[in-house]
């Protein structure tokens, strides 16, 4: 386990009700409300009432549904590939992200970083967003001091540039148009922000399994690529997550799409059955030992596909102005700037 971003759980820091940025954040007006919400450090005042979560669209809510929302199914208890997964991103923000900053968590579920976050970013803002309800409320009470809301990502209240960092886990395959989804991420970064973005991997593996959890579909790292690139977003690297889990995770989706179980009560079944595998304390191992490594390479294959992506510092239009300048300069012996030189 990498002793440098241990999980477990111990004593967390108090709320800071103080926090200047977040006492200050522009929160969007809620649909009828008269004013606009103020958090006070331990929840949002809108007029004399308080709210731990603010609802911007409770009648269309479903997009970044936790198992048990989307499907009926029990929540399970976090797996090795799913802390994997929280000490990844939490990895990849240490490297892209100084502090103080403000730092977005998109689709809470069972395994929320928001506590870990907390813990590693204590001098940044960090705020909470989903579409199901009832977990955002569990995590106002027992996680109080951090700003949640409920969103419909398609049609995000935020306000333009007003968060430095993003993290989506195991989002962007439940949206429909996804394409729409990282335009509006790119909307509400702040130029220079980043955004970390983990989804499911391989096509090809695509079973009901998929379908009861109501994912759209599953990644290439080349489709994610270019579509963080087609949203304005420049990639600073990306890898597979689940690398040496994969061999059993192939046997198990080839096997899933061979059978002819269409009945929700099958597949939910099944879903049972794997979780139960999945915790394994030799697969556990095996994971904290390919979080350490993928701080220096890069894996071929895996349960997951990790990206992080940054908005440019300057306008794509102005890059693109400066370089065909640059090309055309007559001083061509000279080495010319290229679009890093301006991140």
């Amino acid at each position: 386990m990498d002793s440098s971003l241990d999980l477990t759980p111990h004593s967390r820091p108090a709320p800071a009700p103080g926090d200047d940025r977040l006492c200050h954040f522009p929160w969007p007006k809620l649909p009828h409300s008269p004013g606009r919400p103020r958090w006070t450090g331990h929840g949002f005042r809108i007029g004399s009432r308080e709210c731990g979560v603010l609802d911007y669209h409770p009648a269309t809510r479903g997009l970044f549904e936790s198992t048990a929302g989307s499907s009926g199914s029990p929540i399970q208890a976090p797996s090795p590939v799913d802390r994997a997964s929280q000490r990844t991103c939490l990895n990849l923000l240490k490297r892209h992200v100084q502090e103080p900053t403000t730092i977005l968590e998109i689709g809470y579920g069972r395994d929320s970083l928001l506590p870990q976050l907390r813990e590693h970013f204590p001098a940044s803002s960090l705020i909470g967003a989903g579409s199901l309800l009832a977990p955002l409320d569990g995590m106002a009470q027992n996680a109080p001091g951090i700003p949640l809301l409920a969103f419909d990502l398609l049609t995000c209240p935020l306000p333009d540039a007003c968060v430095d960092a993003v993290v989506m886990r195991s989002v962007l395959e439940r949206i429909g148009d996804d394409r729409a989804a990282m335009h509006q991420i790119n909307r509400i970064l702040r130029p220079g922000g980043i955004c970390i973005v983990e989804v499911p991997a391989g096509p090809h593996l695509y079973d009901d399994y998929d379908e009861h959890l109501r994912h759209f579909r599953r990644y290439t790292p080349g489709h994610l690529h270019d579509l963080v690139c087609e949203a304005g977003f420049n990639p600073l690297g990306g890898s597979h997550l689940g690398f040496f889990a994969y061999p059993g995770f192939w046997l198990s989706k080839r096997r899933s799409q061979r059978e002819a179980v269409r009945k929700p009560e099958g597949v939910a079944n099944r879903i049972r059955r794997n979780a139960e595998a999945w915790q394994n304390p030799i697969l556990d191992m095996a994971m904290g030992l390919e979080v350490r490594l993928g701080r220096w390479i890069s894996f071929p294959l895996g349960i997951h596909c990790v990206l992080a992506c940054r908005r440019p510092a300057l306008p794509a239009v102005y890059i693109r102005d400066t370089q065909s300048r640059l090309e055309s300069s007559k001083f061509a012996g000279v080495r010319q700037p290229s679009t890093r030189d301006f991140r």
